[in-house]
């Protein structure tokens, strides 16, 4: 069995600083990782720290520790973007990233910032995403992504 421990990143642990800080003292606790929500606050009204920046500072802080996004919300985040920085901290850490992905479940984290919709738009959303992310992770030929980044661009931005 493996372990790891998850942090809400808000509020005081907003700072990736003290996130890794914490990922260091897992690692030399024996924890195998550390798992961190990909949420901006809003609903539980605070501030958040990207998951991605605080997860590069547990990479630089650490040796062998999984880092754990749990869950990149694809229905608010750009594929393209994800798939960069996933690629990007999983080069930096030499393999360590697990990038789970999801949906969402904080309402306030999409309607604010007008990226709320009915859960089946949100799940075509992500699902769309995912056709974008998975081959570009899997170093495979570009085409479906392009192909699929061009469906996602052709239907506009996502109405509240």
């Amino acid at each position: 069995m493996q372990t790891a421990i998850d942090i809400a990143p808000l509020g005081e642990l907003a700072d990736p600083g003290t996130i890794a800080e914490l990922g260091a003292a897992a690692e030399a606790a024996g924890w195998d990782g550390l798992s961190i929500w990909d949420s901006l606050g809003v609903d539980m009204g605070t501030v958040a720290a990207d998951p991605f920046v605080a997860l590069a500072g547990v990479a630089a802080a650490t040796t062998d520790l999984r880092l754990i996004l749990c869950v990149a919300v694809l229905s608010r985040r750009r594929p393209q973007l994800v798939a960069q920085s996933a690629a990007t901290l999983d080069r930096l850490s030499d393999g360590r990233l697990t990038l789970g992905v999801g949906v969402g479940g904080d309402p306030g984290d999409l309607s604010l910032f007008g990226d709320g919709a009915p859960i089946a738009d949100l799940v075509a959303r992500t699902d769309a995403a995912i056709a974008v992310i998975e081959p570009w992770l899997s170093l495979s030929p570009m085409r479906a992504s392009v192909d699929a980044l061009r469906e996602i661009v052709a239907a506009g931005p996502p109405r509240a």
